[in-house]
């Protein structure tokens, strides 16, 4: 008997037995880490009530944070009127409250300078993303080339920045790093060269960190790893990146182009 708890597009367009055993294991995978991050959650509960209570806020940025507060919900305000929408922009408010560091701010403040940049002619029809499309990918975890080198120098100078590794392609000799924090979950970038041999900044959001975490203790180490490697199943099996505030189509083989011209930006799908 077919579980009644299996999504319903199983039923649809399934006539081949080993096409529904893949559907339906993929569903049972997606419950089980369900279960497993509602277990590491609640071991964890105590030691991370404990950290948000120990961490030290921000001194003399408050009308910064509040700054970049509010042009990120100015700009997702542009968002369409849908259900889908409203619960995203939801997640993101609720995330905004908590205290971002100062490497957060200064990443969210060269996203936003991006954004409102980004060319008027933006639209659907010359396969653009204006602004507000621009920054939901962003944080639905879209995988970004930026035509600037620049970007992953000057991230990389950041002082919460880390060392790690990837499943995605970059060049030799130049390390990828990792940024972790309440609003951006992780930021992963680093150098890509395209066919033009010119180096090119990538990054992508990610919904948890990965590796040796700096400053971060076991127990919560052991956490983000195991959520991050559930993601990476999750991708494996829809082909979607897994970011902080949702999924993305746009993947390493498929990023968002971003490159000026003109003196704006252009944020094109590939």
């Amino acid at each position: 008997m077919i579980p009644g708890w299996l999504p319903e597009n199983i039923y649809n367009n399934v006539n081949d037995s080993r096409l529904y055993a893949y559907a339906a294991t993929s569903a049972i995978i997606e419950r089980i880490s369900q279960c497993i991050i509602i277990i590491l959650n609640t071991f964890t509960y105590l030691h991370s009530t404990l950290s948000k209570i120990n961490a030290r806020p921000l001194n003399g940025n408050g009308s910064l944070i509040h700054s970049i507060q509010n042009q990120l919900l100015q700009i997702l305000a542009k968002a369409e009127n849908s259900d889908s929408n409203a619960i995203f922009i939801k997640q993101i408010t609720q995330a905004l409250n908590n205290n971002p560091s100062q490497d957060e701010l200064s990443i969210f403040q060269d996203i936003i300078n991006i954004i409102n940049n980004i060319s008027p002619l933006s639209n659907a029809d010359n396969g653009c993303l204006n602004g507000c499309e621009f920054l939901i990918a962003i944080l639905k975890g879209a995988h970004v080339h930026i035509n600037d080198a620049d970007f992953y120098y000057n991230w990389g100078k950041l002082s919460d920045g880390y060392k790690r590794i990837s499943s995605h392609p970059s060049k030799k000799n130049c390390p990828q790093y990792s940024i972790n924090g309440p609003w951006l979950h992780t930021i992963l970038f680093g150098i890509v060269t395209n066919k033009e041999s010119q180096d090119l900044t990538f990054f992508q959001l990610e919904n948890s960190a990965f590796g040796a975490i700096p400053g971060c203790g076991y127990r919560e180490m052991l956490r983000q790893n195991a959520i991050h490697a559930i993601d990476y199943v999750k991708y494996k099996a829809r082909g979607l990146n897994q970011g902080p505030y949702g999924q993305s189509e746009f993947k390493d083989k498929n990023p968002i182009l971003l490159f000026k011209e003109d003196d704006h930006w252009i944020a094109k799908k590939t």
